[in-house]
């Protein structure tokens, strides 16, 4: 029998890794049906995609590291190393600037659950040049100036975030206009 290459081997195993990412997929999406049912079944099947795609990265990390369900997985589970290691690698490999800015805000969201805002900022400053048009890294963006006492450039982030929500996410919208009200009702007592 004669050897083949590892291109070759790779093409025919390249339909088992698609249906591996696929079947990952499916369990992600079908543990999101369960979550608030039944808490042991949700984490079994997140479980279960996680390994799934590892197994797929392990094999074909250009291929793989595009699907952030794998880093979604792991900071479902708080294992904030192993998100960020997904997300960088999904970095390296993504080309199109929307899905760049959704990891970039996805690797703030990590920053911000470790307290390191000063790199949460610079992953959202980033995103919104990526994506101007990403509501969620608007939003984060503004609450991260709040903290930082710059209010205007904060108002601006919300209101660059209501256009992005307005209509998808009512309540989402909701709680940043109630932000919007509390900046100006802190202009009104300063003005006072």
């Amino acid at each position: 029998m004669a050897d083949i290459s590892y291109e070759e081997a790779f093409k025919d195993a390249e339909g088992t890794l698609e249906a591996v990412r696929s079947r990952a997929l499916q369990i992600h999406a079908l543990a999101d049906h369960y979550l608030a049912s039944d808490f042991d079944i949700y984490e079994r099947y997140l479980k279960s995609a996680r390994v799934l795609f590892d197994f797929a990265f392990n094999i074909d990390p250009k291929g793989t590291a595009k699907y952030t369900q794998r880093a979604d997985i792991s900071m479902q589970f708080g294992d904030w190393e192993r998100a960020e290691e997904a997300l960088e690698d999904s970095y390296y490999y993504e080309t199109d600037p929307i899905q760049r800015s959704t990891i970039l805000r996805m690797r703030a969201e990590i920053s911000m659950e470790l307290g390191d805002d000063a790199s949460a900022m610079t992953f959202l400053e980033d995103a919104v040049i990526d994506d101007a048009y990403n509501p969620r890294a608007h939003e984060l963006l503004g609450n991260l100036l709040i903290r930082e006492g710059q209010l205007e450039t904060a108002r601006i982030h919300y209101h660059q975030a209501i256009k992005g929500f307005d209509g998808k996410d009512p309540a989402t919208v909701d709680d940043i206009r109630a932000k919007l009200r509390t900046i100006d009702r802190f202009d009104s007592d300063k003005v006072a």
